[in-house]
């Protein structure tokens, strides 16, 4: 091999490699090692029937929505402070929703039922591809609009139909949301 390209070639691995351990190849859904050691339940792998009707987790979203809108966004944020997508997605079900969600967007990528986006209905959760690495994940709420932590905004409302979101999307989940009670 020429010594002059192999030692670019080794130049170029080298900072994509760099890259890849600097984003931590999540995206927006890593835990800081801060954070400690964390639980994570078993995706969800079967999707039971709902409880509550499209219109009542369209509600419930919406209202959350106005409640968290503007936080800023927090690599590994859970709270009103900052937050991040995963970590949005999982504070609303499991606060809100009554479900207990996996921690990170990968693992969210794994849970539930993967649906097709024109069969999309509140409640599901979209998800996005947003570089080598990265990926994002929002709630969808219906319209063509959902509910996620953007770095850029915070938690903010967005269209799948924006230049970005439809360019990035990649998948749609659908996971069991169970009833709050009588």
């Amino acid at each position: 091999m020429n010594r002059p390209f192999h030692r670019s070639f080794q130049g170029i691995v080298g900072v994509a490699l760099f890259i890849a351990v600097l984003v931590g190849g999540t995206g927006c859904s890593t835990i800081p090692r801060s954070a400690g050691p964390a639980y994570y339940p078993e995706p969800q792998n079967s999707t039971p029937p709902l409880s509550l009707s499209r219109s009542q987790i369209r509600d419930r979203l919406i209202a959350q929505y106005e409640s968290w809108k503007g936080t800023r966004y927090r690599r590994g944020g859970m709270s009103r402070s900052g937050i991040d997508c995963s970590g949005f997605v999982h504070v609303i079900f499991r606060d809100h929703l009554d479900l207990q969600l996996p921690r990170t967007t990968q693992t969210l990528a794994e849970t539930g039922k993967r649906i097709y986006d024109q069969n999309l209905a509140a409640g599901d959760l979209v998800l996005f591809k947003t570089g080598w690495f990265g990926k994002h994940v929002g709630i969808y709420i219906g319209d063509s609009r959902f509910i996620h932590a953007s770095k850029s905004e915070g938690v903010t409302l967005s269209s799948l139909h924006d230049d970005y979101w439809a360019q990035n999307f990649w998948m749609a989940r659908r996971v069991a949301i169970p009833s709050s009670g009588p």
